[in-house]
């Protein structure tokens, strides 16, 4: 029985990167444990990455941030962390935050999509031991790989349609969000029954290639996400209320949120570019792992530059056959997995998650003597998250502050103080706080320089230490 293939690339580098690859034998494909770690959980940083965050002082210059780094359509360069994908600025259509909290229609809706693609399951299953010949059953293999791709189409399409509403005007953030998150709930689903449906095809032979597999389990990708994932779960009350930044263009759709607390808050974030894919186009890495990492070094350098044990994940199977390639990538900040389409050479659907307290943040203070407040801003990167804390300014006790953010409301900072939002794409960004009718308020500009320090968390280097198990659940796994 074949199974998908993994090929996984260890880099352990000091001083220079390095790449050493070795292909796993075809039955160890699915060996390693899936991870039980929840959704918003990040593997903890070996201690010789510690150093790699920027020292106190240094200069950081908002404006090189470009929309387009050298010979990579989307992908928006940042100093001193992963680079990310996004639409275009000038195509933008849409920005805005929501507040989502337990839905019970929602969750419903969300149930009733997974429980749509489990009936499908268990009748591929059902109909495949009722087959009394290998002939039959190639015959039920090949009928469900047809009706699966038919689903996976209407999924894909509802998502093209959701997004062409929430551009017009014609559906609300949060009906946005909502079918997003079905749709999530549904290809998670509609993978687990590809799975079945390969293990069937490899065990009659049946005629379904490894590229149409493929495709199917990429379309899967493109509807999922770590955001998605925790809209699903904050839904039914499985997760607190979240505040989701969503950005939008004509192919493009971005959320992202500032989620958990303390040493656990974790930035999430996902990008999807649909047109950035196309099947008609001929893969030009072939399957070559070498070169795909190559490209993606390109592509988000500091991740693949930064020193110390890290892990890439490539899958040449079942992405590969269909000229496509997910690729995860641990680095100092958390874990990086994008999906590279060999035939336009571009990403076309791309998660992040960052641990906040290890990202470098330019701190400004602003106190306002006749309010009596003393506002903190604590920024990264346009796109990334933002923190705002407000207190007293004799006591220095933090005050609930209501927190305005380019004119929107993002809610108040609460019994600590403190707000941790999602900074949105902006030449200029001004926060206004205000409590009790007195207010303060701060701007900067895209192009304007900041001192960044290195969290405090980053300890001294340490020697290296062994590199994480493989972060893998299945052909696409949850990342």
């Amino acid at each position: 029985m074949r199974r998908p293939l993994a090929v996984v690339l260890a880099l352990c580098c000091l001083l220079s990167p390095g790449v050493a690859a070795a292909a796993l034998p075809a039955g160890s494909g699915d060996s390693a444990p899936a991870a039980s770690a929840p959704p918003d959980d990040l593997r903890p940083v070996p201690a010789a990455e510690r150093n790699l965050a920027p020292g106190p002082g240094l200069r950081v210059d908002a404006g090189s941030q470009t929309e387009d780094c050298p010979d990579a359509p989307g992908i928006v360069c940042v100093p001193n962390t992963t680079n990310h994908l996004a639409p275009d600025r000038s195509n933008v259509v849409r920005t805005s935050f929501n507040d989502s909290s337990i839905d019970v229609s929602a969750a419903l809706s969300a149930d009733s999509a997974g429980t749509t693609e489990r009936l499908r399951a268990r009748t591929l299953r059902a109909a495949y031991e009722r087959a009394g010949s290998d002939a039959e059953r190639r015959a039920v293999v090949a009928a469900f790989a047809d009706r699966l791709e038919n689903r996976s189409t209407a999924l894909r399409e509802r998502q093209r349609e959701a997004l062409a509403a929430y551009n017009a005007g014609d559906i609300s953030d949060e009906q946005f969000l909502r079918t997003l998150a079905r749709l999530a709930v549904a290809a998670d689903r509609l993978e687990r029954t590809l799975g079945t449906l390969g293990r069937y095809r490899d065990q009659s032979g049946a005629p379904v290639d490894d590229a149409r597999l493929g495709e199917l389990y990429t379309d899967a990708a493109a509807l999922d996400g770590p955001v998605r994932d925790r809209l699903a779960a904050v839904y039914t009350g499985a997760r607190p209320p979240t505040r989701v930044f969503v950005e939008t263009s004509g192919d493009g759709i971005v959320l992202a949120a500032v989620v958990g607390d303390g040493a656990g808050r974790t930035f999430l974030r996902e990008a999807h570019l649909l047109d950035a894919r196309r099947t008609d186009s001929t893969d030009q890495y072939g399957g070559n792992p070498t070169r795909v990492v190559d490209r993606a070094s390109v592509l988000y350098p500091w991740a693949f530059e930064t020193r110390g044990p890290t892990q890439i994940n490539i899958e040449t199977r079942p992405f590969g056959a269909a000229g496509t390639y997910r690729i995860v990538k641990y680095h100092p900040h958390g874990r990086l997995t994008t999906f590279l389409d060999g035939g336009t050479d571009r990403v076309f659907a791309e998660y992040q998650r960052k641990q906040v307290d290890r990202l470098p943040t330019a701190t400004t203070v602003k106190t306002n003597e006749s309010a009596g407040l003393t506002m903190t801003v604590r920024r990264s990167y346009e796109g990334g998250p933002l923190n705002v804390t407000v207190a007293d300014a004799e006591t220095g006790q933090p005050v609930d502050a209501a927190v305005r953010v380019n004119n929107r409301s993002l809610g108040t900072t609460g019994g600590d103080g403190s707000l941790w939002t999602v900074m949105p794409r902006s030449v200029i960004v001004t926060v206004t706080v205000e409590y009790e009718g007195r207010t303060v308020t701060l701007s900067w500009t895209l192009n304007e320089r900041a001192d960044v320090a290195a969290p405090a968390a980053l300890g001294p280097a340490a020697p290296p230490t062994s590199l994480p198990p493989a972060d893998r659940a299945g052909p696409r796994g949850k990342v």
